[in-house]
């Protein structure tokens, strides 16, 4: 596994670990998908697509006769992490990722043919977490066709798999050690009693 994954995976361990602080973080933003539109594009982009999913999901119905089931966060069955996925196909190890961008942006995916770089990772790692065999990335923006791409599971998606099993023993090394942590401070009079 590369230095990079490496400390990516002690990032989400610091990060699970430190939501056990006392105190909280407001989030990044704030998007109502009814309400006004963001002006900072990124965030608009967001907003649009949360805004749209519904209608991309019913033209993915319309365009595949596959029933899509809207599900929550899925956690692997390790319990380590997890992903969110935009549906999964009822009946069928498969899941689905909709995206809603911008034209141009979505001109670009049809032009491409292929399953965007971009949203590569997110689509191998929702299949690693779930174990589904294959997974729908569907891109859909109103006046243009949509663009379909169905993503196997490929040894990519393996690497993931293996990346998760690694990432579940870190986190119980991490765990443990933060117990231990706890103890010290607790009998220094430093911390609440667990």
């Amino acid at each position: 596994i590369t230095k990079k994954a490496q400390d990516a995976m002690q990032g989400s361990i610091n990060k699970c670990l430190g939501d056990l602080a006392t105190f909280s973080c407001p989030p990044d933003y704030d998007l109502d998908p009814e309400g006004e539109p963001p002006r900072n594009p990124s965030l608009w982009a967001i907003w649009n697509g949360i805004r749209l999913e519904p209608q991309a999901r019913e033209a993915f119905e319309r365009f595949s006769g596959e029933k899509v089931e809207e599900i929550g966060f899925m956690r692997h069955k390790a319990g380590s992490c997890g992903a969110s996925p935009d549906g999964l196909i009822v009946g069928k190890s498969v899941g689905i990722e909709i995206k809603c961008p911008i034209a141009s942006t979505h001109v670009g995916y049809l032009r491409q043919g292929e399953l965007p770089a971009t949203y590569a990772s997110q689509v191998h790692f929702s299949m690693a977490v779930t174990g589904a065999d294959a997974w729908h990335f569907w891109s859909y923006c109103p006046g243009l066709p949509p663009f379909h791409f169905l993503q196997k599971r490929s040894d990519l998606t393996e690497r993931y798999a293996d990346g998760i099993n690694e990432f579940t023993e870190l986190l119980k090394q991490a765990k443990q050690e933060m117990a231990e942590l706890w103890e010290v401070g607790k009998n220094a009079g430093e911390m609440p009693p667990r």
